[in-house]
């Protein structure tokens, strides 16, 4: 099957079970020539592969991907019509949950979303935006800052100031805000009342 979708197939030392490792599919996508719409296909599905593996649907030593994601990437102009992100959010789901048993001891899923709803709920947990209102809702966290004062210096503190929370310290319904809904594209904004 990797021949076939991916132009190569990974040696034994490549491959752990059902899981095809992330450095063997960063090197092949890395030689893999691209003169034809069959080897451009190999690439977008390779490349679709190490998102999944590095970014969306990580393991938690982030460093294989199941095959499983290879076959739903059979059929290139069939992905767009996938939920990604409702995927990516019940893999993130399933992580915390197996996560916050009492003897778990590291947590698989796109901890970067987390990280953002997290800023997003807990302003007072958040460094400084570097934008305030751009859409998407995430590149205000692309040039952060931490003020100097922050006690948030290190994980001990943090826990304690969760665990103190108030109900008045999270924000309930953040994206309710007239300037962020002005930003949002018609396109997005009917497809989130469906």
């Amino acid at each position: 099957m990797c021949d076939v979708l991916l132009g190569g197939r990974p040696s034994m030392n490549d491959i752990e079970g059902s899981e095809i490792k992330l450095k063997w599919l960063t090197e092949h996508l890395g030689w893999l020539p691209v003169n034809s719409d069959i080897r451009r296909a190999q690439h977008a599905r390779g490349y679709i592969l190490s998102l999944l593996g590095h970014v969306l649907m990580p393991n938690k030593n982030n460093s294989v991907v199941h095959t499983k994601f290879l076959q739903l990437l059979a059929q290139v102009n069939e992905i767009g019509n996938y939920s990604g992100g409702s995927a990516c959010l019940s893999f993130l789901y399933r992580g915390l949950d197996r996560g916050s048993r009492h003897d778990a001891r590291e947590i698989c899923g796109c901890i970067i979303l987390l990280q953002v709803w997290a800023w997003h709920r807990l302003p007072w947990l958040a460094p400084i935006p570097g934008e305030l209102i751009v859409f998407p809702l995430v590149l205000r966290w692309r040039k952060i800052r931490y003020p100097a004062n922050s006690p948030f210096k290190n994980i001990g503190s943090i826990r304690l100031a969760l665990d103190r929370m108030g109900v008045h310290e999270f924000l309930w319904r953040p994206y309710e805000d007239d300037d962020i809904d002005a930003l949002i594209p018609d396109n997005v904004r009917r497809e989130r009342f469906v």
